[in-house]
């Protein structure tokens, strides 16, 4: 099958769907322990999954992996005190993974060689651009605020390097064929070990009350969205180099959570000409880059 098909998937569900539900639930109470009930529920569709495909287990690929998932909480536990901060925001600072993951593809995956077509070229110029243009546009955002006595930043930098590692390490795993079901399970087991620990160094405070059963469904629908995303990911980048959909994640997941944070969530009144622009320019070169590999 085509990349297009599941990287658009990817990008209707992480970009769009994930973020909704995720703003609706960083900003309740007891977050960390909805943040390991995410992680939870999302071991179990990886379980099923995995029970429903079959197939062989390679304890010392799914050890590596479960590593990965247990590094990845921290960086996911940083975007979920981000985005409880300014959806549209962390919108705006969500680059800084992207183009990490690009250098890591282009020093270790030689991936430099696909640069070798002008519209694809262009298409990425025009995706930087567009991101370049966005941070530009000063009344597009709002201050990096402190939240528990934490600089906006530093949960920006935690995600940030982090994520950009993992979009890596994904694509490295993807090409080496990892079958689907190894990778969804262990790297769930490695975040319920890494989100168990951040309920526990986070402190009562942030855990709060345990939570009714009702109150379950929001983390139930995150794990759903969480599951499917990263097993599309998974997908594309065994299909795709880091250099072709990553500048693609950049662009949507820049323009349409700033975009829900901006009007659904009700986080700003006004968009500069500017930041129209940016995501004019930024839907272009997204273009540019999905017609030209």
């Amino acid at each position: 099958m085509t990349w297009h098909v599941p990287i658009l998937l990817r990008v209707l569900i992480a970009a769009v769907l994930f973020p909704i539900a995720q703003k609706k639930i960083t900003g309740l109470g007891s977050r960390t322990r909805r943040f390991r009930l995410m992680f939870l529920y999302s071991w179990g569709f990886a379980a099923i999954y995995a029970l429903l495909v079959g197939g062989p287990f390679d304890p010392a690929t799914g050890s590596l992996i479960c590593l990965l998932g247990f590094v990845v909480s921290f960086g996911t536990y940083c975007y979920w005190r981000a985005v409880a901060v300014s959806l549209s925001t962390t919108a705006l600072t969500m680059q800084a993974d992207d183009i990490f993951g690009m250098l890591l593809g282009y020093i270790f995956l030689s991936e430099l060689q696909y640069l070798n077509s002008f519209t694809l070229v262009i298409g990425i110029l025009l995706a930087l651009g567009a991101v370049f243009l966005y941070l530009m546009s000063k009344r597009t955002y709002s201050d990096g605020k402190r939240k528990d006595g934490v600089p906006f930043v530093v949960w920006v930098m935690g995600y940030s390097f982090i994520w950009g590692g993992a979009f890596f390490m994904i694509r490295f795993l993807a090409l080496r064929e990892v079958p689907m079901q190894t990778f969804l399970v262990s790297w769930y087991t490695g975040s319920i070990i890494g989100s168990s620990v951040i309920l526990k160094i986070a402190g009562k405070k942030e855990a709060g009350e345990p939570l009714p059963i009702i109150e379950h469904f929001w983390s139930v629908v995150l794990a759903a969205l969480i599951v499917i995303a990263l097993g599309l990911q998974f997908w594309v980048a065994g299909l795709a180099p880091i250099t072709v959909f990553q500048p693609i994640y950049q662009v949507t997941e820049m323009i349409f959570p700033a975009l829900l944070g901006l009007y659904l969530f009700k986080e700003l009144k006004v968009l500069t000409r500017v930041g129209t622009l940016a995501f004019v320019l930024g839907g272009i070169g997204m273009l540019m880059i999905m017609f030209s590999f």
